[in-house]
């Protein structure tokens, strides 16, 4: 077996050349030169030449080396070439070129000329000559005229690539056009045109004629164009077209003014006129036309639908249509008086107004408003026509509440009215952005934000404003600002007793309903009252009390209650911010248990210290046991939602008898291994338990937060806060507009570490300009920072 290089060769040896490819042929004078691609395997080439359309071949080379070959040629004669590889084992087959035709030195003439006469022009075109794909070099035209009968020649156009051509040439006298092929290397005999005899034209009336401008001392006679005319005569006739006045012969243009200047004409205008216009070519005149009749002018009638509409705060727009009679001559202008009090005095606002409309600034939107219109033409002013009364709209008294995310506002009915516009300014009137752009009548209130898509922020700096509309405009804004508001303190002194069965009376005390300390500066909306049977772990609603009808330590009772079950009952007082719940224990009517601690609150929560965490608890005694009663109480703590307390370190149970009325212990506890999130207590005595009295903390907000972009993408970083120990994760979400558009665009579990730093998820193309960020525990979560 031979080695696989010789192998490879022996097979190279054994096999024919392909065809070569791209074949082509190139001429110049007495050379021809063929030129093709090599063929694959080929060693040589042969080349055959023929000079009688392939009938019969003289070979120029055989095996030649090389892709290309030059032959000397009679250039009045067509040519093809063939070529073949060839090798050691063959040939391919023959590859034949196209025809290489000869190539004349000067173009014959040209063929087909025509020419014909249309209004005032010559048109011309022709056919190309028989040889022109053989002439040398680029192929044009010259073009010549003559219209005096050959005897001199005027050149339109010279070297022309076009085969057609138009000449002005008006439409008297015989015209003849002459045409001939140019190339570089010379150019064929000319080729004339048959004659091409004058023509006139009979032309049309014009489409309209008009007489406008009419005045005291002329008029203007328009008139439509008409094609291919050369000229225009004007007449006119005071007597009913009877007899007629020569005013124009031959004028150009497509209008006349007429007036005592032209010579022989008196213009009378206390007469009847009646224009008539006619087109001439050639001094040839076609059909006349006649205008309407124009008679006498005098000043116009009043203008129609006057009317004033309300823009803005400060200007009327004025708008009216033309009199039906314009005196019989065109509206030179309008002029517009203003009232502001019904008619009895007026001032001038517009004179001579060209347009059906004007703008009255410095209004005042607490004043109604007349306004008149009057047009003026040629012969003098017109009469006043009057607008209806554009009534003032009234600025509505606002009054706005502050909401955790929202503002509502309310104002009184304004009369006239037909909607009302809202706006809203986050950055104390600098900037408005409408909230509701039209509010139907019966709708005396609304709200603005409260939804992820608009969320108002609680802060200072805020302001809105309400306008009525009618079908004039707008009237003036009524304003009102918008503070920071709070939840309202508890309420203090719940209790729940029982006096029959199947009920529980609840009393509380309010502080003073119209101090914002209070209320935290909005208006308390009304009292909850909560019901728990499993110490606090779940609640219902079991009646909401509106304020009007409680008054402070009055009593609310709750019915379809179990006398066999012990309750926790919360009460808490809402404004449009939320509220504080204050709890009180309600013991079964059949048993003699304990009451629940009541008000158990943690304070300092975040003191830290080192790795430790210290917290304060504080609750009252049970309400159903007297100052002198002795109590021991019971503190448990948990990490997790669930109902196992025994898994985080808790301060000790107080087991001496404590007769104060309010109570206090603290828990310090390693925070990087135990995570309290939920506290409980509750009393005993002679071996009785009360039910267990909950606190579940609100997470606290993260700390040294912060957002930039780095290395192109978003990232968001933050610290725990002190009192986040417990947090069961947090949320950041992102917005990219003003007023914030909100959405999730993060979720971060908690861990033990002290800080986070996060890269939120943004969706293709969005910018963000805001971030904020919560702590979240189970249902329960912080405030947005």
């Amino acid at each position: 077996t031979p080695p696989p290089a010789q192998s490879q060769q022996a097979q190279a040896s054994n096999t024919a050349p392909g065809a070569p490819t791209g074949l082509t042929l190139t001429r110049a004078g007495g050379a021809l030169t063929a030129s093709w691609t090599a063929a694959s395997g080929a060693t040589g080439y042969d080349v055959n030449i023929s000079q009688d359309s392939k009938v019969s071949w003289t070979r120029h080379a055989t095996g030649q080396a090389g892709t290309s070959a030059t032959f000397d040629i009679d250039f009045t004669l067509v040519y093809h070439v063939a070529v073949r590889a060839v090798n050691t084992s063959g040939e391919s087959g023959w590859v034949v070129s196209s025809a290489s035709w000869p190539q004349d030195i000067v173009p014959n003439e040209p063929t087909g000329l025509t020419a014909t006469r249309t209004a005032g022009q010559v048109a011309v075109s022709w056919t190309a000559p028989d040889n022109a794909g053989y002439v040398v070099g680029a192929l044009g035209y010259d073009v010549n005229w003559s219209n005096d009968h050959k005897s001199t020649w005027t050149r339109h156009a010279s070297g022309q690539s076009a085969t057609s051509a138009t000449i002005t040439s008006g439409n008297s006298a015989t015209w003849y056009v002459a045409v001939r092929a140019v190339t570089a290397g010379g150019w064929s005999d000319w080729v004339v045109s048959d004659p091409i005899e004058a023509s006139f034209l009979i032309l049309p009336a014009p489409d309209t004629v008009t007489i406008t401008n009419r005045g005291l001392t002329g008029m203007t006679v328009g008139w439509s164009a008409v094609s291919n005319a050369q000229g225009y005569n004007v007449n006119v006739s005071a007597d009913g077209g009877n007899s007629w006045t020569r005013l124009a012969g031959g004028t150009t243009g497509t209008s006349l003014a007429v007036n005592s200047s032209i010579s022989g004409f008196a213009f009378d205008s206390g007469a009847t006129y009646i224009a008539a216009v006619q087109a001439v070519d050639q001094g040839v005149g076609g059909a006349w036309r006649n205008s309407a009749a124009s008679g006498p002018v005098y000043p116009p009638g009043p203008p129609a639908n006057v009317r004033g509409t309300r823009s803005g705060l400060t200007t009327i727009n004025v708008t009216w249509s033309a009199p039906a009679d314009d005196g019989g001559t065109a509206i030179t202008g309008y002029d517009v008086n203003m009232s502001p009090n019904g008619g009895q005095s007026w001032s001038r606002e517009h004179s001579n107004v060209t347009g059906t409309s004007a703008s009255v600034s410095g209004i005042n939107n607490a004043t109604s408003y007349i306004f008149a219109v009057r047009a003026r033409n040629a012969a003098g002013e017109g009469n006043w026509a009057n607008s209806a009364t554009v009534p003032a709209l009234a600025a509505p008294s606002v009054t706005a509440h502050r909401g955790a995310s929202f503002i509502d506002v309310e104002w009184p009915a304004v009369t006239g009215a037909t909607g009302y516009q809202v706006d809203y300014s986050l950055d104390d009137g600098a900037t408005w952005t409408t909230a509701y752009n039209s509010v139907s009548v019966s709708t005396l209130t609304v709200r603005i934000g409260g939804t992820n898509q608009l969320s108002i922020p609680n802060a200072y700096g805020h302001a809105v404003r309400v306008r009525a509309v009618d079908t004039n405009g707008y009237g003036a804004y009524g304003s009102a600002s918008v503070g920071f508001a709070f939840k309202p303190i508890a309420v203090t002194g719940v209790s729940a007793t029982r006096s029959t069965s199947g009920e529980l009376d609840v009393t509380w005390n309010t502080c003073d309903l119209t101090d914002d300390w209070c209320t935290g500066g909005s208006p308390v909306t009304g009292y909850a009252v909560n019901l728990s049977s499993d110490g606090g772990w779940s609640w219902t609603r079991a009646k909401d009390v509106a304020v009007a009808d409680f008054a402070s330590g009055g009593t609310v009772t709750l019915t379809g209650v179990s006398d066999a079950t012990a309750y926790l009952v919360s009460v808490a007082m809402h404004n449009r911010v939320g509220g504080a719940w204050v709890n009180a224990t309600a013991p079964a009517a059949t048993t003699t248990q304990l009451r629940t601690p009541t008000n158990l609150t943690v304070i300092n929560q975040g003191a830290v210290i080192g790795t430790t965490i210290t917290r304060v608890l504080h609750w009252e005694k049970p309400t159903a046991a007297s100052q002198t009663d002795a109590f021991t109480y019971e503190i448990e703590c948990n990490s997790s939602s669930t109902t196992d307390w025994s898994s985080t370190t808790c301060p000790d149970d107080i087991t001496t008898a404590v007769s104060d009325q309010h109570n206090q212990s603290s828990v310090t506890y390693d925070f990087a291994t135990n995570s309290i999130s939920q506290i409980r207590v509750r009393a005993a005595k002679d071996g009785a338990d009360s039910l267990w009295m909950h606190v579940l903390p609100t997470p606290s907000t993260p700390t040294g937060y912060g957002a930039q972009v780095h290395d192109g993408a978003l990232k968001v970083w933050w610290n725990r806060g002190a009192g986040q120990t417990g947090a069961t994760g947090y949320d950041v979400q992102c917005s990219s507009v003003s007023p914030q558009v909100w959405s999730d665009c993060h979720s971060e579990p908690a861990s033990l570490t002290a800080g986070f730093y996060v890269s939120p998820t943004v969706g293709q193309g969005q910018t963000v300009t805001t971030v904020r960020i919560r702590a979240r525990q189970g249902q329960r979560v912080g405030d947005w920072t």
